[in-house]
């Protein structure tokens, strides 16, 4: 049974040679387009600030809802004046001016630090504008225990 062996060795003197610079100059263009990319783009790859925020997202209709989180209040609280009215009423009877006028009616329970047992990464920060969407989610109703 005959069987065919290409064996033919390319004689030319420049054969290896454009071998060698084909396979190292897509190499180089590769590894120096990998890192001009990186050098040339934004850090926070996947980080959408705008998508992130809590009232741009859309809500899970079927969960229902008890109380927000200190992260979702924080981002509410520096976005919107209405939800700054709302803390500043609810700390009304708490402030040193009320408890000196209407004693009877004031509030003298002990303030707590809301911030003093949440990570950093879970309290919305105004000037870096980024909501930790990782644990922050209101889907505790569908796990299954």
């Amino acid at each position: 049974m005959n069987r065919f062996v290409h064996d033919f060795i390319n004689l030319d003197p420049s054969a290896y040679a454009k071998k060698r610079f084909r396979r190292f100059h897509f190499a180089t263009i590769f590894t120096g387009g990998v890192l001009f990319a990186y050098a040339t783009t934004d850090r926070r790859i996947g980080r959408d600030e705008w998508y992130s925020r809590p009232d741009l997202k859309v809500f899970p209709a079927m969960v229902p809802r008890e109380d927000m989180d200190i992260t979702e209040r924080t981002a509410y609280e520096s976005k919107y004046q209405s939800y700054r009215n709302k803390a500043w009423a609810d700390d009304k009877k708490n402030r040193t001016w009320y408890r000196l006028f209407f004693p009877l009616d004031a509030d003298y329970s002990v303030n707590r630090n809301p911030y003093a047992q949440t990570h950093k990464d879970n309290v919305y920060n105004p000037y870096q504008n980024y909501y930790a969407t990782i644990g922050t989610n209101h889907f505790r109703h569908h796990l299954n225990e």
